[in-house]
């Protein structure tokens, strides 16, 4: 076979599968030196554009138009940090709601269901609180009622006894009297009237 003299004549064509080695026009252009091809820049080629960084470079013009767009529709950015307790640095300002996305819990509807289970706990807590609250003052109160109630009976039995004792008294002494014989026999005789 004998060599191509240019690039026009190429070798015959086999049916199948193309071998995977350049083509004659790749190894026509790689060994011909640079120089015999102008110099082009600034050329748009169709095609795929290459994997680069090129993309983001561009008018001027049109990057600061994006940008305004982009600032005017977006909300200001706040940044929350974690601090530690022995940093200088002030504190930042917060937002009022801070939502904290943790693992499992990073959903609106997960967050609303731990808030309304919170409240629930807290409702249920302090309803059970306030009645324990009130069963502890009716208790006391039944309390102070009763031992009011067994000072006046302590009262009242220690009465009964000094009445008991007196009526004693009483008793042992018409006893005495009646069994005393000191005292003469007086007898008198019933009076009569007189006959008009």
């Amino acid at each position: 076979m004998r060599e191509d003299s240019g690039r026009g004549e190429r070798g015959p064509v086999v049916e199948g599968e193309a071998s995977e080695t350049d083509s004659d026009e790749e190894v026509y252009l790689s060994s011909v030196p640079q120089a015999s091809f102008p110099s082009l820049s600034g050329v748009k080629v169709l095609g795929e554009a290459s994997e680069t960084d090129d993309e983001e470079e561009g008018s001027p013009s049109e990057h600061k138009v994006k940008s305004k767009l982009v600032d005017l529709d977006l909300p200001p950015l706040i940044v929350i940090r974690k601090e530690e307790p022995r940093s200088p640095v002030g504190v930042e300002e917060k937002p009022a709601l801070r939502i904290q996305h943790q693992g499992r819990y990073s959903t609106l509807l997960q967050q609303k269901l731990i808030e309304s289970n919170a409240r629930l706990c807290y409702d249920v807590s302090s309803t059970i609180k306030q009645v324990y609250q009130m069963a502890t003052k009716e208790l006391g109160t039944i309390t102070a009622q009763l031992s009011n109630s067994q000072s006046g009976i302590i009262n009242a039995s220690h009465n009964i006894r000094l009445i008991l004792d007196d009526l004693q008294a009483v008793a042992d002494k018409m006893d005495i009297v009646t069994s005393c014989n000191l005292l003469p026999d007086i007898q008198m005789e019933p009076r009569t009237e007189p006959v008009p």
